[in-house]
This record gives structure tokens, sequence and C-alpha cells, in this order.
């Protein structure tokens, strides 16, 4: 069956084993990944860590300040949805007239991760894609130009903003492969979390072509903004249990510290073949959790075909794999 079977997959070793090297970037030049390591006073210093399973992680990506800008800039976007979605909100003259009986305790709202999207749309029920008009802001075009010499100037044409609040997640899954490049990118604010990788197998393979994961087949709707795969209550219990699985195999999860002002790219191995997500819990390493901003960056093309070397999670290969 080629790589139709996971036996067949050609795993790389010791995959997150990882090289580090130390750029210093003038702040003149913000970043251009092929400056020399000299120290200055006009510039900062950005970690490289790039693991042998095609993950690379870029620590204090931004100059201090201009992160402390994308950060407040990216708070007043979240702001500025919350204010237009609460205005629209028809009232409820039901609840008005029918007070909360006081001798129940009050129960916290459910926390939501929240999501604006930027160029095509991502679609959380199909990892898919599907139009929208909206176009990527520019303060966010120069944040894609100084990422493209870390991915060999591949033209990102779709941004996705998301607010975590404290305890909430994301299910762990793979990007559909066809209709996104070969690089997944996620840059991290806010407060830092673990992000967790598992090695995708048979199991992973049936959640991704289930007939609800198909773009041609049902899927379910949501409301503007809010996803409905991750609900948590009081910060750390998830409504949805059943889309968050514990790893099959203990031995191939790796978390990685994602901190603020960090880069993380997914390429080659790391993104065709390992899901990725973000566990509901308080902590991380004994550290609790508190709000989180990211930016995921794509490379949409809707007529993409993907000619992997990980055909089981392929939606490219699929009829190569039943022959």
């Amino acid at each position: 069956m080629g790589n139709g079977d996971t036996e067949d997959i050609n795993w790389v070793s010791n995959p997150w084993n990882h090289t580090r090297e130390l750029k210093n970037i003038p702040l003149d030049t913000k970043a251009q990944p092929d400056r020399s390591t000299s120290s200055s006073d006009t510039g900062y210093v950005q970690e490289l860590l790039q693991h042998n399973n095609g993950l690379i992680l870029i620590n204090d990506f931004l100059s201090p300040g201009d992160y402390e800008v994308l950060l407040n800039t990216i708070k007043d976007e979240f702001r500025i949805m919350e204010e237009s979605k609460s205005k629209s909100l028809p009232t409820d003259e039901t609840e008005l007239q029918q007070p909360r009986d006081q001798s129940k305790p009050k129960t916290k709202a459910k926390l939501r991760r929240l999501a604006i999207h930027y160029g095509p749309k991502y679609d959380y029920t199909t990892n898919h894609a599907s139009p929208n008009p909206t176009p990527v802001p520019d303060y966010i075009q120069d944040l894609i130009e100084m990422i493209k010499p870390y991915i060999n100037g591949l033209e990102i044409n779709q941004a996705t903003l998301q607010y975590y609040p404290p305890g909430s997640g994301i299910p762990p899954h793979i990007d559909t492969h066809s209709c996104f490049e070969k690089e997944i990118l996620s840059f991290s604010l806010g407060a830092r979390v673990n992000m967790g990788f598992q090695k995708g197998d048979e199991a992973t393979a049936m959640k991704m072509f289930a007939p609800r994961r198909c773009v041609g087949g049902s899927t379910s709707t949501s409301t503007p903004g809010t996803l409905p795969s991750e609900i948590t209550i009081n910060g750390n219990q998830s409504l949805t249990p059943t889309l968050t699985p514990k790893p099959l195999a203990q031995s191939t999860y790796h978390e990685i510290p994602l901190q603020p002002n960090s880069l993380c790219i997914m390429s080659n191995e790391v993104r065709y073949a390992w899901t990725h997500g973000i566990r509901s819990r308080a902590t991380d390493d004994s550290v609790k959790r508190e709000d989180r901003y990211s930016i995921t960056f794509r490379k949409v093309d809707f007529q993409g075909v993907c000619k992997c070397e990980y055909g089981v999670w392929c939606d490219s290969q699929q009829d190569k794999n039943k022959e």
C-alpha cells in the first residue's frame, strides 16, 4: 500500500533532538535571519531551535517594543469584536421578567476560545478553509514580511487571530494537506502555554476522513468568532472531552512550551504526520495559565494537490490508498 500504511512511514530518528542558534537582530532592520551574532546595544537576540522532525521554534522573534505594540493591537481587535457582538444581541425579555433565584450560587460564564479570520476562513469542523472577503490587515502583513525569510518566501494569504482564556485549549489535529501549503505557523502572545505533539496513527486518519470532516460532507455551524470545539467552565473543565482524547501512544507524545513572542513553524514530518494541540487545563508545568493570544499563518490553495510521503493522513491520496 506504499505510504498508505503507518508501518511504511519512514519516521525520522530522535524527532525532538534539535540544534540551537542565536542571532543578533539589529533594530533598524527587523528580523533578518542571515545577520551575524555579534553583540549590539541597538539590537536583540533571537533563539532558533530546529528539531529533526521539522519543527522550528524562534524565541524573541520581535523586538520587545514591537511585540508590545502587536499584543495591544490584537487585544483591541478582540475588544472591538466583543463590543460589537454585545451591541447586536437582542434583549431577552423573559429573563428580565424572571430574576435569577438568589438562593442558587452564581455560575461563572463559559469561557470560549475566540477567533478572527483574515483571508480564507479556517473551518474548525473540517480543518479546511472557505472563502472570506476580509483581507489581511497591514499590521499583520508587516509581520508576514518579517517571517518570509524563514519559510523560503512562502506567500502567506491567511491569518487567524485567536484568544485563549485561561484553561482553554484546542483538540489535537493535523491540518488538511491539500488546502494548506507545506508550512503551518503560529505566533504566540500573552501568556506561555504548552503545545502537545503526537505521531499520527490509523485512528487519527479515521477522524480526519470521517464524513463530518470532509469538505463535501455535512458540517456543523457556529456563531462567527466563537469556536464550538473547546468550551471551558471555571477555566479548566472541558465540556467536550471526546474531542480531546488522551494520546494513544504516550511514548510519542511530547510537549513544547510556546513562550510569548515566539514563532512556531511546523514543516515536513511534524506538519504532515503529527497531531498538534493544546490540552484544556489550568496549569502547564505548575505554572498557572493566563490570557493567551496567537496568530496562525497559512498559505491556502483551494485547488491544491498534496504529494507528500505521509499518505495515511493525506486527503489527496485517499483514493490511491484504497486501491
